[in-house]
């Protein structure tokens, strides 16, 4: 499998099936995705998810530095 790319851009357009994602690396590559309503459901479950353990973890750090 090959290294992870960093991201650079993202955008999202709504289609009739749900939305096209565009994933835009640092070095310019492109990829397109087409994602159902229930893929998009999905992913911002779990980018919900990895957000709060991360406004967690940052809430305990601060909390220890006051």
């Amino acid at each position: 499998m090959a290294a992870p790319k960093t991201l650079s851009q993202f955008r999202a357009t709504q289609n009739d099936e749900g939305a096209t994602l565009s994933l835009e690396a640092e070095d310019g590559s492109v990829v397109e995705f087409d994602a159902t309503f229930e893929q998009l459901e999905l992913m911002a479950d779990e980018l919900d998810d990895i957000l709060s353990a991360n406004d967690d973890a940052t809430e305990v750090k601060d909390e220890a530095e006051a």
